[in-house]
């Protein structure tokens, strides 16, 4: 389909969650309102879990979470409540939430369209 193999991804990105947040720490550490894209469903699990092990208020939005609560997370996402959204092929076209300041992609893509719709979510 025009992209990397989510396996291969998600093998390239395991277990490197914890030295990606720490650096996402590190250069975003006066940002108050992080978007990461996960490689995998298992990955975004594991950057979940360090980035709770870091002090980082984080959700996993994925395809198979609940409409209300994926509702409910993201209005706490926007209210400032959670620092951070972590999502797996789910925020990209439709999404809008202006207090984006940082994103982290944590996940590679041949597609120039999804790289620009991930992209696209940061408001200068």
């Amino acid at each position: 389909m025009g992209d990397y193999r989510t396996d291969d991804v998600e093998r390239e990105f395991a277990t490197k969650e914890l030295k990606m947040l720490s650096e996402c720490l590190s250069m975003g550490g006066d940002r108050k309102s992080w978007l990461i894209f996960a490689a995998s469903l298992n990955h975004g699990d594991e950057i979940i879990k360090a980035a709770e092990s870091m002090g980082v208020t984080c959700r996993f939005i994925r395809g198979d979470t609940p409409a209300q609560q994926r509702d409910k997370w993201i209005q706490e996402f926007k209210r400032g409540e959670i620092r951070a959204l972590v999502n797996y092929g789910v925020l990209t076209t439709g999404f809008d939430a202006p207090n984006i300041d940082f994103i982290a992609l944590m996940r590679s893509t041949k597609s120039r369209i999804l790289f620009e719709q991930m992209l696209s979510l940061i408001h200068i």
